[in-house]
């Protein structure tokens, strides 16, 4: 997180570490994605193949209230992360290299995108003792 460029990449990497999106969801996730889901929670929808059903993710009020704030001058169909989703894989990459040559661990070179999904599923399971036939 502290790697981000800008806001639109700290957006991306909270919403892959808070709310356990893939980086395909948090390329397309728009604000009606807020407004259509309870209080609390985000509406992700699948792709086409798995025939356009969706899941609801609980997310912190303050990235929700983060989100509605980038995205106030934005359409509300229109993705608040407009990116390929490569991109966001590459920004995580950057952000990992970067932490690298700040700090010389090693393993920040490893770090990929999915380790934000990862990262959500740890605090679901651990710090918030979900249980994991939940989390899964």
């Amino acid at each position: 997180m502290d790697e981000a460029k800008s806001p639109e990449q700290e957006i991306a990497f909270r919403l892959g570490v808070q709310a356990g999106l893939r980086r395909e969801e948090i390329a397309s996730v728009t604000s009606n994605d807020f407004t259509h889901a309870p209080d609390g929670f985000l509406r992700v929808w699948n792709d086409y193949a798995k025939r356009g059903k969706y899941r609801e993710t609980p997310i912190p009020e303050e990235l929700a209230s983060s989100v509605r704030t980038i995205s106030s001058d934005h359409d509300p169909d229109e993705p608040i992360v407009d990116v390929e989703p490569n991109s966001i894989y590459r920004w995580v990459k950057l952000a990992a290299e970067r932490r690298y040559t700040a700090t010389g661990d090693e393993d920040s070179l490893y770090a990929s995108s999915h380790d934000l999904r990862r990262r959500f599923a740890q605090r679901l399971l651990v710090d918030k003792q979900v249980n994991p036939r939940v989390v899964m």
